[in-house]
């Protein structure tokens, strides 16, 4: 990512957004979206990070950005 897109200069929260499963199943968790607009070296994006919670901890699920404005 770093290649592509250049270090990270400022980056701001856009949105957040928590959600729990209502399952009973044993492997219930809840989900946490977080998401921030990114100034890269290279150009604007937006970061995404997805946290699941298991076991009383936070784990990054997934991570990924989007960029229309990398040079």
């Amino acid at each position: 990512m770093r290649d592509s897109h250049g270090k990270s200069s400022d980056a701001h929260v856009c949105r957040t957004a928590r959600e729990e499963q209502t399952s009973t199943a044993p492997d219930c968790r809840s989900f946490a979206d977080c998401f921030y607009q990114t100034t890269f070296d290279r150009g604007a994006g937006m970061e995404a990070f997805v946290l699941v919670e298991h076991g009383g901890r936070w784990y990054l699920a997934k991570y990924y950005v989007t960029s229309s404005g990398v040079k």
